[in-house]
């Protein structure tokens, strides 16, 4: 009687050991800088990045960081934006996690779209709820969108913002301002 307590005892103690790390709501991951041409690559190594994220609390975040890396904890099984601009040239670069951790100039509206969107409904709500609420978007597809426009400065960031805030986003929604 006493060896089968002491066998369930070991067995619980070991599946509450196990089972720890599945309960963490956030995992360490290591977003990089992908320049579009290797000469691009190496001024990105040797230039200053400041980097935007929302913290854990909520909170617009930023750092800076020379050759283009930035470790950060993400929230699992969430969309997380990371946007970054070079403090030299102003190139912005970004991406949506988890669907891509290298940040490229074709990925930057779709992650500035959702940072803005996060940072602008954290002020008003609870931020995990704005993050379970903007993680149902399919923001995979929106950077495959995205990317058909050559020129994303000129997209109506305002106009898409508030059709995905709002629910009622379309495709269509995605036009230039002229």
């Amino acid at each position: 009687m006493k060896k089968n307590i002491f066998v369930l005892l070991i067995f619980a103690v070991t599946a509450v050991v196990c089972s720890c790390s599945f309960f963490e709501e956030t995992e360490d991951v290591t977003f990089n800088l992908q320049a579009a041409s290797s000469e691009n690559q190496t001024l990105t190594e040797k230039n200053q990045w400041e980097f935007f994220y929302i913290s854990e609390d909520g909170s617009l975040s930023s750092l800076k960081s020379f050759g283009g890396k930035i470790n950060l904890a993400v929230p699992k099984n969430m969309a997380f934006a990371v946007t970054c601009i070079c403090e030299s040239t102003a190139e912005c670069y970004g991406t949506i996690y988890p669907y891509k951790i290298n940040l490229t100039a074709e990925d930057f509206f779709a992650a500035d779209v959702l940072l803005s969107l996060t940072a602008a409904a954290v002020r008003e709500k609870d931020y995990k709820e704005v993050q379970l609420y903007l993680s149902r978007f399919n923001w995979q597809r929106f950077m495959i969108e995205c990317s058909n426009f050559p020129d994303k400065s000129k997209l109506d960031k305002e106009k898409v913002m508030t059709a995905i805030a709002s629910g009622k986003f379309k495709k269509t929604d995605i036009k230039e301002i002229f």
